[in-house]
């Protein structure tokens, strides 16, 4: 055969080197850890670690890129032409071309044997190929120099080369190769929506293997992984034949898109659980669906209002969200636990812990020890279950467990990223998702700071733990058995957030500001006479929380993935989450916005400013570990003297300010403009409310103000309480909730926020929201808080920020105080709202911190590692 080739531009052999390596060799490439088995040269992949959009021509430069020297020193002799680089073997390049060379489509060279294709592929004949098994051996022997230095490459497992001793292991690395595609797409087209089980897909192919000239590649793959499953490993979800086969049955279903669609909620004991629909492409002629480029389309809001969409828009949907919608329809879904309090949709759940919503309708089928409870006004959530209770649940509801033989991959869940490292805090580490009986092993690579440990065992989750904060790599190595090289995971962590260069503003076309109340003058601040103490130093999770926060912050959060974090690091007896997220509120370390055209709220991250208060400047804003510490230590230069002021508790966000220091000094060396503060009056209640003009057409009611526990019920009683508090929706969510005040004489009132209409709701039945304690105002109920206006005003003139306080397992949240104070807010909000000093058990005991720039803080860290 002989081929007309069109003009080619070769590509630099640094560059094949550099971008080969990288690609399918480093331990922190696209195929992770796991041993190199196998290498897929497909224009598709060749384009991919090259950098190219267009993967047409793709595999013919890489070809005009090498000469008759240099491959035959390299393939004939073993000698190649090393190019020295920071690592990588540096004659990677030519192994990738022997498999490409193996692999290659019928487009450009014929089945032939090996040197025919060699010879119509790159124009010249090489008789000799045993330098090719020989530069096989030397990158085996390479690969395990380099994992033994620590460095995150691959171990390369080299197959039985048989009789082929020059170019069996080419032949055999090689898979797919495209007539292996083609082949399989073609006698499997009409079969793959069948093929879900590993039991069908060898059954199949165990009947092809022989009727068909399949490479050896595919071969090697299949009888391997046949070989496996039937001795008992499940660890093969990421098994390059049955990779190879989902990915085709894929592209054969929707013409190569991949769908990325998924179903996930967070449950909330306090509140309606959120919900998120993510589909590849926009369901047709629905505004509802939020573009966002990083995973397409995404339908967010309460759990009532996403499920509601899916059932309504289910003909329109495809793939995951399409099954979804069909098994909301009939009143059951199922959800597994993706950790750190997310749960996903899943057909067949097979995770240690799954949760499962049910329909008004099916409430009455439920076996008595289901446990429900009312989630949305028409769904119910059960407690998270264990297998063994979820499929005796599944025979008495009628819905399909699990099948015995699903496949499963070992995967890191959870933590946080920051420039595509893990943060190493101890209460963010990840979980390594595994499989029930698996032998873990972890071996530094690079330990600069701390010491990562196999934490505690359960089913499929390894929990990981520390001594201290992390710093460095790690590799994890999980082994199910004998049969096979275990599967590695290679983890980099970083004591603390990297500093983003820029964060992302909210678009005010799509979003507003969520006031609560609306000031309209600035009035001038004087600095309070609190004489309050402190409750503690402020704790270790903390720290935690706001360096999380931070480093997942820079485009701004979204509720379903922000309220999950905060549960994750306040723990079980820790404060609820909300709090939480109040406490970064209060603190002006978040600032939220609401969608203008649909149910949705995110969460910026203030920027950082100096703030100057009488004689102390405040670093305002949401300030990393690296801000605070450029901040003490340039004040401390400078001659001054640093606070960090956790005033309120060990779960409060501290305040940090410099005293004795020239602002304007400060300000240049920093590179911050100084401000000064800015405090608004606002008008007496109820015109102070920042009220949006929303329209009531078309809403439903949903829940009441339940006065007896003080919160939002789907099934309370109005009472005889004077004032009625009503939640009320869109069922289509392309509109935030309202809420509705009525009093028994009729009269009513729109809310557009939450804690503007609790505070009026209470101030119209004269209840008390809040009591005085000494210097402190404390919250009477988990939804009581102050407006952010007053809030401003309270921090700024104290300079200590609200937050939570506790006493042993019981939390409250508590505002700076004083008399001038007391009468501001009782002139503006109503008197009504605030109940006269009395004994509690939150007497806060103070303690101060003082702290002289770097070396404050580098024992800060020691400390609390």
């Amino acid at each position: 055969m002989t081929m007309a080739l069109k003009t080619r531009i070769p590509f630099r052999s640094e560059l094949l080197e550099s971008a080969f390596v990288r690609y399918y060799l480093r331990g922190d490439g696209p195929f992770g850890a796991a041993p190199l088995r196998y290498i897929d040269t497909s224009p598709r992949r060749l384009a991919s670690a090259l950098g190219e959009t267009d993967s047409q021509d793709v595999s013919e430069q890489v070809f005009a890129s090498f000469d008759r020297a240099s491959v035959g020193d390299a393939l004939t002799w073993g000698s190649p032409r090393i190019i020295q680089h920071e690592d990588g073997p540096g004659f990677f390049r030519y192994l990738v071309l022997s498999c490409l060379i193996a692999s290659v489509s019928t487009e450009l060279a014929d089945e032939g044997n090996y040197r025919d294709r060699l010879r119509i592929l790159l124009g010249f004949h090489l008789s000799d190929l045993s330098g090719t098994s020989k530069l096989w051996k030397r990158l085996a022997r390479w690969s395990d120099s380099a994992r033994a230095k620590g460095l995150p490459f691959r171990k390369v497992i080299l197959p039985d080369p048989g009789a082929m001793t020059q170019i069996g292991f080419s032949l055999k690395i090689a898979f797919p190769s495209r007539r292996d595609r083609d082949r399989c797409e073609g006698i499997a087209a009409d079969l793959f929506g069948m093929l879900d089980e590993p039991t069908q897909v060898i059954h199949f192919f165990r009947r092809q293997i022989d009727r068909y000239p399949w490479s050896d590649g595919f071969k090697a793959a299949f009888f391997e992984f046949e070989k496996r499953f039937q001795a008992g490993d499940r660890l093969l979800l990421d098994h390059a034949f049955w990779y190879f086969i989902k990915e085709t049955a894929q592209q054969v279903a929707s013409d190569g898109s991949n769908d990325a669609s998924c179903l996930r909620m967070v449950p909330d004991l306090d509140r309606e659980p959120q919900a998120e629909a993510i589909s590849v492409s926009k369901v047709e002629s629905d505004g509802r669906w939020e573009h966002v480029d990083r995973v397409g389309y995404v339908l967010s809001g309460g759990l009532e209002y996403v499920l509601q969409t899916l059932i309504a828009n289910s003909r329109r949907l495809d793939g995951i969200l399409y099954k979804a919608s069909r098994e909301a329809t009939k009143g059951v879904l199922a959800f597994k636990e993706d950790g750190w309090g997310s749960w996903s949709w899943s057909q067949h759940p097979d995770s240690a812990y799954v949760r499962l919503l049910v329909h008004d309708r099916i409430h009455e089928r439920c076996p008595q020890y289901f446990g429900l409870r009312k989630a949305s006004a028409h769904w119910w959530m059960s407690e998270q279950m264990g297998q063994g209770q979820f499929e005796s649940i599944c025979t008495a509801l009628g819905i399909a467990s699990p099948p015995s033989g699903a496949l499963k991959r070992v995967a890191a869940e959870g933590g946080i990223k920051t420039a595509g490292m893990y943060l190493g805090r101890r209460s963010l580490l990840p979980i390594i998702r595994a499989h029930a009986g698996v032998e873990v092993a972890i071996e530094p690579q690079r330990a600069e700071l701390g010491t990562l440990e196999l934490g505690q065992l359960q089913d499929d989750r390894i929990q990981l733990s520390s001594t201290a904060r992390l710093s460095g790599r790690w590799r994890i190595s999980v082994t199910e058995s004998d049969r096979a090289a275990p599967s590695e995971l290679s983890l980099t962590f970083i004591d603390r957030a990297v500093l983003h260069p820029s964060l992302t503003a909210p678009n005010p076309d799509a979003w507003r500001r969520d006031a609560e109340a609306s000031g309209f003058r600035e009035i001038e601040i004087r600095q309070g006479s609190h004489i309050g103490r402190p409750v503690g130093q402020v704790s270790d999770s903390m720290y935690d929380l706001l360096e999380a926060v931070y480093a997942g912050g820079r485009s701004g959060w979204s509720e379903m993935d922000l309220i999950p974090l905060l549960a994750r690091i306040s723990g079980t007896h820790g404060p609820r989450p909300w709090d939480l997220l109040r406490a970064l509120r209060d603190s002006r370390w978040l600032d939220p916005w609401v969608a203008r055209g649909w149910k949705a709220r995110r969460w910026f991250l203030s920027p950082i400013k100096l703030v100057q208060a009488g004689e102390t400047i405040i670093l305002s804003g949401a300030a990393g570990e690296v801000s605070r510490e450029r901040f003490a230590r340039i004040a401390e230069e400078l001659g001054g003297q640093v606070e960090i002021d956790g005033t309120v508790g060990c779960w409060a966000v501290p305040l940090i300010k410099a005293t004795h220091v020239d602002a304007a000094q400060l300000s240049k060396a920093i590179g911050l403009e100084l401000q000064r503060p800015i405090v608004l009056d606002i008008q007496k209640a109820p015109l102070c409310w920042s009220n949006q003009h929303e329209n009531f057409d078309r809403r439903e009611l949903v829940s009441r103000w339940d006065w007896k526990n003080e919160r939002f019920s789907y099934t309370s009683d109005p009472g005889a309480s004077p004032v009625m508090l009503e939640t009320w929706i869109r069922p289509a969510r392309d509109s935030p909730d309202l809420y509705r005040v009525v009093r028994r004489d009729g009269s009513e009132a729109l809310f557009a926020n939450r804690t503007a209409a609790i505070l009026e709701t209470y101030r119209l039945a004269r209840r008390p929201l809040f009591e005085k304690r000494g210097s402190w105002l404390f919250a009477k109920t988990s939804d009581g808080r102050l407006p952010d206006v007053a809030v401003d005003r309270l921090r700024l003139r104290h300079l200590i920020a609200p937050g939570i306080v506790s006493n042993s397992s019981e939390f409250g949240y508590a505002y700076p105080v004083d008399e001038n104070d007391m009468v501001w807010l009782g002139e503006r909000l109503g008197s009504e709202l605030f109940e006269q000093e009395s004994i509690s058990k939150f007497h806060p005991a103070f303690h101060f911190r003082t702290a002289r720039g770097e070396k404050f803080f580098r024992a800060t860290i020691m400390r609390r590692g």
